[in-house]
């Protein structure tokens, strides 16, 4: 009876040393579990933050005040306000450039997904991207802080970019063509003629070839206009096209995209060099010469990102900004 009582003594004792030892081990999990999930969320804010301020860096480069020179001082300005305004555990990230990008402002290269620091300006390398690491320090730890783990810094970097369009997708592009020496460079006729000068004209995306038919088709559904980006083959043509001009009548008002071509004879294959932008305000489809009159935009166009792809020289016509990574 004793040996009995003895063993059962001993089993309850053995019960209660595991009971509580998978107690420790429940509340050591629970206590891990919640360190873990409590630095998931203030990753998550930091990250939101972080994108939050380098996307609003990126259109401040050139947005609200439009023009061919950057702004990034006012680019650092607007991307630590916009990113401090998002809080992370309760309260404002720190601020700082990213490790190894020198200066929060540069050149992004979509081809070779590389970073240039500085403040430039020209047709083919520009600043265009702004990058931001939003962090927190001193998060206190709770079941880790037990095991001698101190507090932590958490941070998270971001990069965005708002560029030259490097692709207009299908429907997004017009009928016409712009010279390069046009860009940018205010009231412009395009005559549809070849001896009346070589501003612009026609064109079909290789191997198609500008034709009245074609092009009144794309005049009345330009939903169909084929996609279109840089170092594509194009065919141009500076024939009047009466029946595509007449449609082209109604666009007088509006403003429309463009491809740019470096080209002294309009009837001939080009490649494309970027995107332009012109706002028709005539069109003369009687007589002779025929031509489309229009503003070549100095200032920069935003394009919306669903219609455009990046990676474009300036030529006026800007992608929305958008995270690189």
């Amino acid at each position: 009876m004793q040996g009995r009582q003895g063993r059962m003594l001993d089993q309850s004792g053995a019960v209660i040393i595991v009971t509580g030892v998978s107690l420790m081990l429940i509340m050591g999990m629970a206590g891990l579990a919640l360190d873990l999930g409590h630095m998931y969320v203030i990753r998550t804010e930091l990250q939101r933050a972080a994108d939050a301020g380098a996307m609003a860096g990126a259109r401040a480069l050139f947005i609200p005040k439009l023009g061919d020179v950057p702004q990034c001082a006012a680019a650092e300005t607007k991307a630590w306000e916009i990113s401090q305004a998002n809080y992370a555990d309760g309260a404002s990230p720190e601020i700082s450039t990213p490790s190894g990008y020198g200066l929060p402002y540069g050149n992004w290269n979509w081809s070779t997904k590389t970073f240039s620091p500085g403040c430039f300006s020209g047709v083919g390398t520009y600043t265009n991207a702004v990058t931001l690491r939003a962090s927190r320090s001193n998060i206190s730890l709770i079941f880790m802080g037990v095991f001698g783990h101190g507090p932590r810094t958490i941070s998270a970097d971001a990069l965005a970019v708002m560029d030259g369009v490097g692709e207009l997708l299908q429907g997004a592009s017009f009928v016409l063509a712009l010279s390069l020496k046009r860009v940018k460079q205010g009231p412009t006729t395009i005559y549809l003629s070849p001896y009346y000068g070589e501003n612009g004209g026609w064109y079909a995306k290789a191997p198609d070839k500008p034709s009245a038919g074609l092009l009144t088709g794309y005049l009345d559904n330009p939903q169909n206009i084929p996609a279109i980006k840089i170092d594509e083959v194009i065919n141009l043509s500076n024939g009047e096209m009466t029946s595509a001009l007449k449609k082209v009548a109604n666009y007088v008002g509006k403003t429309v995209w463009m491809p740019v071509v470096d080209v002294n004879n309009f009837n001939q294959s080009a490649k494309v060099l970027g995107f332009t932008v012109f706002r028709i305000t005539e069109v003369v489809s009687t007589g002779s010469p025929k031509y489309i009159e229009g503003v070549a935009l100095k200032t920069l166009v935003e394009a919306p990102g669903n219609l455009t792809g990046p990676g474009g020289p300036d030529y006026g016509l800007f992608t929305a900004p958008r995270l690189a990574h």
